[in-house]
């Protein structure tokens, strides 16, 4: 219902297509150019995976190392507990 109305406000409104595109128009696109799209996409997703796996793991292992030795656990628990606070997208950088 959402998609139908989008393309509907679009022609009931007369939104510039640079603006806001339809939703068919998108799809159109995305489908001329999947020789190039399903390449590119196929390697974020493994390059995701891949990253998430690593980031398990070293999480698995921190987590084990600071359960299983406490004056390790007491040393590490503030820097932690301070990366925590601090938002994703600031460690991207």
């Amino acid at each position: 219902l959402a998609i139908a109305a989008w393309e509907g406000a679009i022609s009931v409104f007369h939104i510039q297509q640079f603006l806001l595109p339809r939703p068919s128009d998108i799809v159109a696109s995305c489908w001329t150019s999947r020789s190039t799209l399903w390449p590119a996409g196929w390697y974020t997703f493994k390059e995701a995976l891949g990253g998430f796996a690593i980031g398990s793991a070293l999480g698995v292992v921190a987590a084990t190392l600071v359960g299983r030795f406490k004056l390790l656990g007491t040393a590490l628990m503030p820097i932690l507990l301070a990366a925590n606070a601090v938002p994703i997208i600031a460690f991207v950088p």
